[in-house]
């Protein structure tokens, strides 16, 4: 049977491939997962624990403690933890579980098998729902340290009755299931903004939560997406928390539309022409000038994005369908500095 040696983060994301495969471990991912559990990410340290003990109540998993120190002529560095995985699946006709876009490649270079941890047909909403009775519902609050429906740090779980009634709304937290917990927002643009439905609670929760500083939503057109956020965010800035909104976009014209060519003016003009939502959210077009020339509104280009260390404000970044490639996507979020937070924000097709 074919064996897996597995890399570090893919033990961290996904600690039950060890029960889809017959998982071999190397020392220096052992020492990486020891080294983030004691680090000073504590999301890193919650995930790192999860692996390992998982890892702990395995019988089937092997451990694989050789040095691999051979630099194949130049091509393999011994000191890197990546090429001491490949490495060990030379040596041991083993194949390997990454997710790593650069591994995977560097593998199938000398030929090795690789699997992702996580199937690529699995679409992650961020929410489960689940139906339980009411004996089920007591035993998920007495027992909020166990995860019975393997949810992934800050997923939300959503409890329905029989009849279809939400009962609850939770999230899995590095102390275990918590409520949800969100305040209405008082935007002197809207009035008071509250959620209509249960999704809409979570997405509050999510905006509001100062533990995670990259958030993303989707769904369909209409769903309040833009609305609830602009909200949230126009008030924050008001309130002086951030200092201004960088509104990124890809000028991306609807399918199906001729193109207008170049625009005239300004970068500002140019890209305002993309930015008429914030006039509509706000009332008019000179509103959405005033929030510019006040420097409480930056609009951005994503072709001009590089090198920028964006810090004390809030990174929206709206049509994220239309950001070419994963290696665009990465420049994008890698921009929050520090003080600031990253919102993607998209539709389904």
């Amino acid at each position: 049977m074919q064996k897996y040696v597995v890399d570090t983060s893919s033990l961290m994301n996904n600690p039950d491939i060890i029960d889809e495969y017959p998982i071999v471990i190397i020392w220096r991912v052992l020492k990486e997962l020891n080294q983030h559990k004691d680090g000073k990410d504590e999301n890193k340290r919650y995930l790192s624990r999860q692996a390992l003990r998982k890892i702990d109540n395995s019988k089937t998993i092997e451990f694989d403690f050789t040095h691999y120190h051979q630099n194949m002529h130049g091509i393999l560095d011994p000191s890197c933890s990546d090429d001491q995985l490949i490495q060990c699946c030379l040596n041991n006709e083993y194949g390997l579980v990454t997710d790593d876009v650069g591994l995977k490649q560097k593998a199938k270079g000398f030929r090795i098998r690789v699997i992702s941890s996580v199937s690529e047909q699995e679409f992650y909403t961020g929410y489960k729902k689940v139906v339980l009775t009411e004996e089920e519902l007591a035993a998920l609050y007495e027992n909020k340290c166990d995860n019975p429906h393997g949810l992934v740090l800050n997923e939300y779980l959503i409890v329905y009755n029989h009849e279809g009634e939400a009962l609850d709304a939770l999230k899995w937290t590095c102390r275990g299931l918590v409520q949800t917990k969100y305040k209405t927002v008082d935007s002197k643009y809207v009035g008071k903004v509250k959620p209509i439905n249960v999704e809409q609670e979570l997405y509050m929760d999510m905006l509001q939560d100062k533990s995670t500083k990259i958030k993303a939503i989707s769904g369909n057109f209409g769903s309040g997406k833009n609305y609830i956020s602009l909200a949230y965010f126009l008030d924050q800035v008001e309130k002086g928390h951030y200092e201004r909104i960088v509104w990124i976009r890809n000028n991306i014209e609807a399918t199906g539309s001729k193109p207008l060519g170049y625009l005239p003016g300004s970068l500002d003009d140019k890209l305002g022409v993309y930015a008429e939502i914030i006039s509509d959210f706000v009332g008019e077009d000179s509103e959405m000038k005033k929030l510019i020339s006040d420097g409480k509104v930056k609009l951005a280009h994503s072709g001009f994005i590089r090198g920028r260390d964006i810090r004390n404000s809030i990174i929206y970044i709206e049509e994220v369908q239309n950001v070419p490639n994963k290696h665009m996507m990465a420049l994008l979020v890698s921009r929050c500095g520090a003080n600031s937070m990253v919102f993607l924000n998209g539709a389904i097709s």
